[in-house]
């Protein structure tokens, strides 16, 4: 009985390898064999087994299909490294929508804003637009090339960081828009009483985004010098270090200094391009 179920079973094997190998369809003058191999992974001896088939007449024996060559404890542990990519890749994309939902605070008055409907006035404000374009053109996240918008008011700063934002957002980043002051209510809003988030989280984030736009800088102050600010501002800026950032302002560099303090204008200019925008309200000149 033993016998005839032995040979059921290799009689079972041979029939199935004919499903699988092309050769041996409509004939069964063939051998099957199982050989021990070592992992191409880790090299274990004879911890893989290859079907092989020999037919009549030929000297070389052949692997019936296309067998795996990694041992047991391999398959397992390239199958975890999957699954834990999978899950960390998962986890990325939760942050990127979460850093979105909180600190993609671009105006309404913007949303549609892009380079298409920014109107250049003057030589000014289309070096600006250029520079901005620029920018987009060869962001590459990680790599530490700021923009600093600096000018007066009404010449489209807001207008063109909201397209650089915009527009690298679009290649699936992680982009920030808002303005100090809503950056530094939102670190405020961590000393209540229950708050969800510490001052170190919102920092965090802010160090975690691909591309932080900092609008206004220097107007949650009202013009005024502010202890709290200067140091905090310090800390978001320092925070920035080494990854591309984008700041508006509407005072001098000279006047700047006076409020924000000297260490913040220092690291402004680490790794960035000032661009000068003391012209007319632009939105005037064209009668927007």
């Amino acid at each position: 009985m033993k016998v005839l179920k032995k040979m059921g079973l290799e009689e079972m094997r041979r029939k199935s390898l004919r499903h699988f190998v092309k050769e041996l369809q409509n004939r069964d003058d063939y051998e099957i064999r199982n050989i021990s191999l070592d992992c191409d992974s880790c090299g274990k001896e004879g911890s893989v087994t290859e079907i092989q088939y020999k037919i009549s007449g030929d000297s070389v024996w052949k692997a019936a299909m296309s067998m795996l060559s990694e041992c047991q404890s391999c398959r397992d542990q390239r199958e975890l490294a999957k699954v834990m990519e999978d899950d960390l890749t998962h986890m990325k994309e939760e942050r990127s929508s979460r850093l979105m939902d909180e600190y993609f605070l671009i105006p309404e008055s913007l949303r549609n804003a892009g380079f298409k409907t920014y109107r250049e006035a003057n030589d000014v404000t289309g070096f600006a637009k250029r520079a901005a374009m620029n920018f987009t053109k060869h962001f590459t996240p990680g790599q530490a090339n700021n923009l600093v918008f600096i000018g007066s008011p009404g010449t489209g700063k807001s207008h063109l960081c909201a397209s650089i934002a915009r527009t690298i957002k679009n290649r699936e980043l992680s982009v920030g828009f808002l303005t100090t002051g809503t950056l530094l209510t939102k670190i405020k809003s961590t000393w209540k009483d229950g708050s969800s988030k510490t001052e170190e989280q919102i920092l965090r984030d802010i160090r975690t985004l691909d591309l932080l736009i900092l609008d206004d800088i220097g107007s949650e102050s009202g013009g005024q010098s502010n202890s709290w600010n200067k140091k905090t501002l310090f800390e978001i800026v320092n925070a920035r270090e080494g990854r591309p950032t984008v700041y508006t302002t509407n005072y001098t560099e000279t006047d700047l200094a006076q409020i924000v303090g000297e260490r913040v204008v220092s690291r402004l200019y680490t790794n960035s391009e000032f661009i000068q925008m003391f012209c007319e309200d632009y939105r005037k000149t064209l009668q927007i």
